[in-house]
């Protein structure tokens, strides 16, 4: 399970629904059940919107409880990856994948950007927005963001096919990317 503090019940650790429904619907299944065909009733999300906050978030729309516990809500690439990732590596905080992805596609833009001024400028704009965002939390915009910094990158050095395939994986994570591939 998602563990920043392995002694705490997940409605504590304050992590995102997105991330934890990521996490529940990859365990659901390598149980060789169908995510979207099941509920997430009793699972760490179940746990998560039993805080008090989560609860009045809620009741404040008008619902009882959280949607996403009735129904798996993303698109497919949010829990095939991270399957794929448990199956090889174990389970493990997907902010790690996160983090992983955003500072290599920071990192890979900061020294291909000429004027090293604006690069780094730029670079503390995007953390400034990273703090200000849910990063912690486990939003996986991060990880989307950090995936089209490394698009962009391998793009500028010619490397089309790698990118088109990590537009692949990214659009098969977030289908807010949808819209920008018809720019690349």
């Amino acid at each position: 399970y998602i563990q920043l503090h392995a002694d705490l019940p997940p409605s504590q650790t304050h992590t995102a629904d997105t991330l934890t429904a990521m996490h529940v619907s990859a365990q659901t299944l390598l149980q060789g059940k169908n995510p979207y065909s099941t509920d997430f009733f009793g699972t760490e999300l179940d746990e998560l919107g039993k805080d008090k906050y989560e609860i009045s978030y809620w009741n404040d729309l008008g619902l009882e409880r959280n949607p996403a516990l009735y129904h798996y809500a993303y698109i497919p690439g949010s829990f095939l990856w991270p399957a794929t990732l448990y199956s090889v590596f174990g389970e493990f905080d997907l902010r790690i994948l996160f983090t992983l992805a955003l500072i290599i596609g920071l990192l890979l833009w900061l020294f291909s950007i000429p004027n090293k001024e604006v690069g780094i400028t730029a670079i503390l704009l995007f953390l400034i927005l990273i703090r200000l965002g849910g990063f912690l939390l486990g939003v996986n915009d991060m990880l989307v963001i950090g995936l089209c910094l490394i698009i962009v990158w391998l793009m500028w050095k010619n490397h089309d096919f790698a990118a088109a395939i990590l537009w692949g994986i990214t659009a098969s994570l977030k289908q807010t990317v949808w819209p920008v591939l018809v720019f690349v």
